[in-house]
């Protein structure tokens, strides 16, 4: 089966289209571009301004124009206006946000979220999603709902995995990487999780 996969919006969004790459190649699916006419599509969107939504709805017509049997849509815009995705086109499958995980568990039954086949120099890793802040100007608390961090656990084994490949530097990245912790119980900081990071890799560098 071949499978596309697009992303607008911040590193975070970077991050777990990673995630959905690392699922098609571990289930023996072959990653492709729109000009391949895909089996799925999976288009990872952003909502930051009426810009980026714009954007997000000329990649989803693209997508359906160059014959992508199956577009999903999931990412930020999704989040925020699912029935205008709709209009679009019956054919569109909306996944909201939260529920990006059930891309992962759609795609493959390895559901370890390894990453592998990069294709940076410096990977992004999310540690952290959602922001405790409300912000009158800001819609990102609303659609990525209250910090969550990723478990200190697993972020070590991911940027392990891709130092044994051979990468030289990671990108931490979250929607507000200061909260890192404060939902974890005990709580642990950011300066605690880089220096547990530290203890267990080698060479690795950390943005």
């Amino acid at each position: 089966m071949k499978v596309s996969v697009l992303t607008l919006g911040c590193k975070t969004n970077l991050s777990e289209s990673d995630l959905f790459k690392s699922a098609v190649i571990e289930a023996g699916h072959k990653l492709a571009s729109l000009e391949e006419q895909p089996d799925i599509c999976i288009i990872n969107t952003c909502t930051v301004t009426a810009k980026a939504d714009y954007q997000c709805r000329q990649l989803i017509r693209k997508a359906l124009r160059k014959g992508a049997k199956r577009v999903i849509v999931t990412g930020c815009y999704a989040q925020h206006t699912p029935e205008t995705i709709r209009k679009i086109s019956p054919q569109i499958e909306v996944i909201p946000s939260d529920k990006k995980d059930n891309i992962i568990n759609m795609l493959s039954d390895n559901t370890s979220s390894s990453l592998i086949n990069i294709p940076r120099a410096r990977p992004f890793v999310k540690i952290q999603e959602g922001c405790d802040f409300r912000c009158s100007y800001c819609i990102v608390w609303k659609v990525r709902g209250r910090s969550r961090s990723v478990p200190q656990k697993e972020i070590i084994e991911r940027v392990k995995a891709l130092e044994e490949r051979g990468y030289l530097e990671v990108v931490l990245t979250g929607t507000h990487i200061g909260l890192y912790g404060k939902d974890i119980s005990p709580e642990v900081s950011l300066y605690g999780l880089l220096v547990n990071l530290l203890k267990n890799t080698k060479k690795i560098r950390f943005r």
